[in-house]
């Protein structure tokens, strides 16, 4: 968990929760793995999140973005702004973004199919907080984690999917390929785009 979080639990306070008036979110999912892990040996299945999974970690340092979490086969990961931000904070998760794709190239499963991630981004407000008494879990809710989420899973192997919020204040600095407007769940038609790579 974020070390502000956790000098908090050290301090003592109980009930630990921060809102979050804008944070960039990402997700990022393994594509195939399910079918992949069905069919594998347990050490097999272990031995392509640990080369996936402990590499990304390393890039949130490189990179100043925070790991929230790993669910399955799928990594969450944040970052937030500073005093004197502007929007710093989101080009450093669209660095880790396409640097998590090169990641994982050349990558292959046991069967010689290319291992490939899919990503969705994009930013937002957001309440974080730790749940749990004995076993503590900080995590993450709100817009912008159900908007990142849904464009993971409405992106393509091997390609960042946007919202217009991530495009519009990133467009200078990055180069997009414009996906066109989808339905996303709870939110309805979004236009998207496809981030490709740094000017």
């Amino acid at each position: 968990m974020p070390a502000r979080i956790a000098a908090r639990l050290g301090a003592g306070e109980k009930q630990v929760a921060e809102n979050l008036p804008e944070v960039s979110i990402l997700f990022a999912d393994i594509v195939d793995f399910t079918e992949f892990a069905a069919a594998s040996r347990r050490n097999a299945v272990l031995d392509i999140l640990q080369n996936i999974f402990v590499p990304l970690d390393r890039l949130c340092k490189v990179y100043g973005v925070e790991k929230v979490k790993t669910i399955g086969d799928e990594y969450m990961a944040m970052s937030s702004p500073s005093d004197s931000d502007d929007d710093e904070h989101l080009r450093k998760l669209a660095r880790f973004a396409l640097e998590a794709l090169r990641l994982v190239e050349g990558m292959r499963y046991a069967d010689s199919r290319l291992v490939r991630i899919r990503i969705g981004m994009h930013t937002g407000p957001a309440v974080a907080g730790v749940i749990g008494q004995e076993k503590f879990a900080y995590d993450i809710w709100g817009d912008a984690v159900n908007v990142a989420s849904r464009m993971q899973a409405a992106s393509e192997a091997g390609r960042i999917l946007v919202t217009q919020e991530v495009y519009s204040r990133l467009r200078r600095d990055f180069l997009f390929d414009e996906r066109g407007t989808i339905e996303v769940k709870g939110k309805g038609p979004m236009k998207t785009y496809f981030l490709r790579a740094r000017r």
